[in-house]
């Protein structure tokens, strides 16, 4: 068996309150990763968006990203894992977004690339979604006149909207089978909720057990601060909070540490990392 693995959470945890990785952060995650030790990241987020955030940072062990949707080997570049909706499960999801008058976006992965489709960017959060990661992170986005032409199942299919638009859409998914569902407040945009589908094999916990069995890992110690990291905790040996973190994490929590905007898990990981040859 191979020594351990960290893990965590981006967003709330590692990133800072302004969706950065800090300078001290980075720093010392460098210096413990070209001693050994093995880093890694379990995240909501694509591939196009992680990239770009943690640039400069030297990872080498696999990452569980889209929720659990793909797992990616950074040393071969390749995605290890990928889950998908059934296609006809998909359709249906489709029909109920129409019905609730509810918009989206569609991740699928077709021939090693992620595409990422929309039909409309409307109401406003949805184009402030679009804008703000073509700008920041040069996200390529494909219009679709309907998803229901989309010719395979998606990874994920995620909606951002006031909590009680997407209450009733939650409602009439949530007894389809073959899928989960992730319902969570955004950390950055006051009073907004995302509801994402994806998968019953899609989960942080299944990615990390996946990287587990294939990788050899003896222990895995993560961090997390939002309802989603539940998962992220079940599939480790040890899971640690953040202090600005929601309630109901920190009580499944082997402990709870400082704010993400403190630096406190990469300064949490150097206080308590023990090299391993």
């Amino acid at each position: 068996m191979r020594k351990t693995l960290w893990i965590a959470d981006l967003d709330g945890t590692l990133l800072r309150s302004d969706a950065t990785l800090g300078d001290d952060s980075l720093q010392m995650l460098n210096s413990l990763i070209d001693r050994g030790l093995d880093f890694s990241i379990a995240t909501a987020r694509t591939p196009a968006t992680v990239f770009p955030i943690l640039r400069g940072l030297h990872l080498r062990a696999p990452m569980v990203m889209m929720g659990g949707a793909l797992v990616y080997d950074p040393v071969v570049q390749e995605y290890k894992r990928t889950y998908e909706i059934d296609i006809n499960t998909a359709r249906r999801i489709y029909e109920i977004l129409y019905q609730h008058g509810v918009n989206g976006f569609v991740y699928t992965m077709e021939k090693g690339f992620l595409t990422v489709y929309y039909e409309t960017l409307e109401p406003s959060q949805m184009y402030q979604f679009y804008e703000e990661r073509v700008r920041l992170y040069n996200k390529p986005f494909s219009f679709i006149a309907s998803f229901s032409q989309i010719g395979r199942g998606p990874l994920l299919i995620s909606i951002r909207d006031k909590k009680e638009r997407l209450r009733p859409v939650r409602h009439a998914v949530e007894d389809l089978a073959g899928i989960q569902i992730s319902f969570y407040e955004d950390v950055y945009l006051d009073g907004y909720w995302y509801l994402e589908i994806s998968s019953e094999e899609a989960s942080k916990c299944k990615g990390i057990q996946y990287i587990r069995e294939q990788y050899g890992y003896a222990r895995i110690i993560g961090f997390g601060d939002t309802i989603n990291d539940l998962s992220l905790f079940e599939g480790c040996d040890e899971g640690y909070a953040v202090r600005n973190g929601r309630d109901e994490l920190k009580q499944a929590a082997t402990g709870v540490i400082g704010t993400n905007d403190e630096e406190s898990v990469a300064r949490w990981i150097w206080d308590h990392a023990e090299m391993e040859g």
